[in-house]
């Protein structure tokens, strides 16, 4: 019975060397998370939302105007990860979101200012 227990731990490793390929990749040592003012929104359907200024005010993430260029929308793809990430590419951090900011072309978000981002449901 040892023997056979031995050759089955041995095959078990072989296939996970020649497979490792298939093995999920480390996780990042630092996130984008790591730096600035960070909230988080959640969506429960697909569709195009707005942030208003006012209501990034009221998230918490500082007072109004704020710069255009400091305002972003991160996020990652929905839907359930695929069982074999690691070859997918997939994300292992927060990837930055396409956005469109209408500010009057100031380059300042006031109270009725607004930045818009495709927003995708989990599931």
């Amino acid at each position: 019975m040892h023997r056979f227990r031995t050759a089955i731990l041995g095959f078990f490793y072989l296939a996970s060397v020649a497979f490792s390929g298939l093995m999920a990749q480390p996780w990042p040592t630092e996130s984008v998370l790591k730096q600035g003012i960070w909230a988080e929104i959640r969506v429960v359907e697909d569709g195009v939302y707005r942030l208003k200024g006012s209501e990034i005010q009221q998230l918490g993430l500082g007072t109004i105007p704020f710069a255009s260029n400091s305002v972003g929308i991160w996020g990652r793809n929905a839907g359930v990860q695929s069982e074999v990430n690691a070859s997918q590419g997939e994300a292992r951090d927060l990837s930055a979101l396409p956005i469109r900011i209408e500010d009057g072309g100031d380059g300042m978000i006031h109270a009725d200012d607004a930045v818009y981002f495709l927003g995708q449901a989990p599931h």
